[in-house]
């Protein structure tokens, strides 16, 4: 057995880290584990593997060990699972229960939490006994109670003006004598006063992120990179260069003015990093908690709704947002088009704008803010775009189809020769059946006197190296049979009722398309999201050599 797993999991949540408790920590829990292994002879013929989440909260399952652990008992790999206690697996009370009192048993996967004392080998598929389930309840509660706890200290925190993110804002740097706490960086400072300035008399983002980069003046992520500090840069495919968005981001942050703002942001659901925005009305702003970089006055002239940082809130209008329809007048928002966040540049590779007009087009706004020469340096209507697209999509379709004919005609094949195999090898058991059971009236006949010893010796010896050559091509097909089979591929399933596609819908464009690139020589990219698995079929399935398929189809029949 030991091509089965018994799976270790272990798991700890930043919470357990923080709380110093050393009892969860992933030695301790190794350790206990390895203490119940060693008492247990059973589990000496499985292969022992370790999936480990650290710093990863019990609250949902998005965990990398986690999943990892799942897909191998999905494919059928894992004899069982053997955890510390159930709060290791996971603190969501619903989804542990599912797990373990629906989907492991059905799957046959044998669970173990050593300090809950329970086994399902004890009761598979049986409910849990009460005092689990009732501790599973505990723990579902214990999470929503500490993250309860935790956020309502951070705020309090927050609200009395302590500076609680890992980094400081571009132009500050926090206090070496208080962490918690800004004070200006004056070289970035003088950069973030430019900015303000420089916006206030001219209006356009565009023209100071250009003034900026002719100066040569370090972005905010190569500055940090000076300083010997590393952080996830949300404009990190533009670090080197500024742009109208990095300007409007520092534009837009109170920071500057001296005042620190109050959840931004909150987490949505406990245990995921999943975060929802707070409306900017509900935002809390806590005035002079450090030293500002431009005056208040400054702050709130440049945002103003005239300088345009901010969009204006639009009535929605009661245009039927199901359908799309191209070259009708509509307000911002309302109507989906169907390729809108798939459009990007060929030259610089990022989203390109979409101008939202009587008839809809896109535009590459980093050519009109950088003048990259490699840009598309035009605007391209929608409706030619979707037009392009739509028939791409026709002739990757036809071309799945027709790698599916020859797919279907390989499985065909397959399946034949599995049957062939299949009757061979039940025939070969009759054979050597008959063969056994002429041995056994050989013996009869030997010990009633109707053979001699000679002959009986003779008889049997050529029946059993018959026995022995059927056996051996018995087990050569048995292991022909355990070759792998032709596996079943996701991208066929796309084209299910899609045969024919006579209207760009948006749910298609997400589920074939990754990107749709426009070149300057007016030459539109399509990148589809199975490519590379229809690439292998056609080169696995023989796609360029139709005809040997079918000769070899019909030599079967």
């Amino acid at each position: 057995m030991k091509h089965l797993i018994l799976a270790l999991y272990l798991r700890l949540s930043r919470d357990d880290d923080d709380a110093g408790d050393e009892s969860n920590s992933i030695s301790n829990q190794r350790l206990i584990i390895q203490g119940f292994l060693k008492g247990k002879p059973e589990f000496s013929d499985y292969q022992i593997q370790e999936y480990v989440d650290d710093g990863y909260s019990g609250k949902h399952y998005d965990r990398p060990g986690i999943k990892r652990l799942l897909n191998d008992v999905r494919a059928g790999k894992v004899y069982g699972i053997l955890v510390k206690d159930i709060s290791r697996f996971g603190r969501n009370h619903i989804e542990n229960g599912d797990y373990i009192e629906k989907i492991f048993p059905l799957l046959n996967v044998r669970f173990i939490a050593i300090n809950n004392e329970y086994d399902s080998k004890n009761g598979l598929g049986l409910t849990p006994e009460p005092g689990v389930t009732f501790e599973n309840l505990i723990y579902d509660f214990y999470s929503e109670d500490t993250s309860k706890k935790v956020k309502h200290a951070l705020l309090v925190r927050r609200q009395s003006g302590k500076y609680l993110a890992a980094f400081a804002a571009f132009g500050y740097e926090k206090d070496k004598r208080d962490h918690n706490h800004l004070v200006i960086d004056q070289k970035a400072a003088a950069v973030v006063a430019f900015i303000f300035s420089k916006y206030a008399e001219t209006k356009v983002k565009a023209e100071v992120a250009r003034i900026l980069n002719e100066e040569g003046i370090p972005t905010p992520q190569e500055y940090m990179n000076l300083k010997g500090l590393h952080y996830s840069w949300r404009y990190k495919e533009t670090e080197k260069l500024w742009t109208g968005s990095i300007v409007g981001k520092i534009l837009r942050n109170q920071t500057y003015a001296g005042n620190s703002v109050v959840r931004k942001t909150e987490v949505s659901k406990v245990g995921t990093d999943i975060r929802k925005r707070i409306p900017r009305d509900e935002w809390q702003i806590v005035p002079n908690t450090h030293e500002a970089i431009i005056s208040k006055e400054l702050f709130e002239m440049v945002n103003q709704p005239e300088f345009g940082l901010y969009k204006a809130n639009k009535k929605v209008s009661h245009v039927n947002d199901t359908v799309y329809c191209e070259g009708i007048k509509r307000k911002r928002s309302v109507g989906i088009s169907p390729i809108k966040g798939l459009v990007k540049c060929g030259g610089c590779r990022h989203h390109m704008q979409r101008r939202d007009r009587m008839n809809a087009s896109y535009y590459c706004r980093f050519y009109y803010e950088l003048h990259h020469q490699s840009c598309y340096q035009g605007g391209i209507s929608e409706s030619q775009l979707i037009e392009l697209v739509l028939t791409a999509v026709r002739n990757w379709i036809d071309t799945i189809a027709d790698v599916k004919q020859l797919y279907d005609l390989q499985y065909e094949m397959e399946k034949q020769r599995y049957q062939k195999i299949e009757q061979y090898i039940k025939n070969t058991n009759v054979k050597i059946s008959q063969l056994q059971r002429e041995n056994f009236l050989l013996y009869e006949k030997y010990t009633d006197g109707s053979i001699d010893k000679e002959k009986y010796l003779s008889e049997k010896g050529r029946n059993q190296k018959t026995v022995e050559l059927l056996q051996k091509e018995l087990k050569n097909n048995e292991l022909r049979m355990m070759e792998p089979k032709v596996p079943e591929h996701k991208i066929f399933t796309l084209i299910d009722g899609i045969e024919t596609v006579q209207v760009l819908t948006r749910e298609l464009a997400e589920q074939l398309i990754s990107d749709i690139y426009v070149y300057n020589d007016q030459r539109v990219e399509v990148m589809f999201r199975f490519q590379d698995e229809l690439d292998g079929l056609r080169e696995s399935g023989n796609y360029d050599n139709r005809q040997t398929l079918f000769d070899k189809y019909k030599s079967c029949h």
